[in-house]
């Protein structure tokens, strides 16, 4: 599996979550709240590889 592909569900319930909160919101809305939120974790500890799972 590749992080985009175990990403997919959370995404898709992060934006259900924020479209329930907020019913006037619209998809652009929504992800830029999501893609202006998140955090790049980049760095060796953060890797799945390399605790080896």
């Amino acid at each position: 599996m590749t992080g985009t592909s175990v990403a997919a569900p959370h995404l898709a319930g992060a934006a259900a979550l924020l479209a329930q909160q907020h019913h006037d919101w619209e998809d652009n809305r929504i992800k830029h709240a999501l893609t202006s939120s998140a955090r790049t974790l980049a760095t060796r500890e953060h890797s799945t590889r390399a605790r080896g799972t």
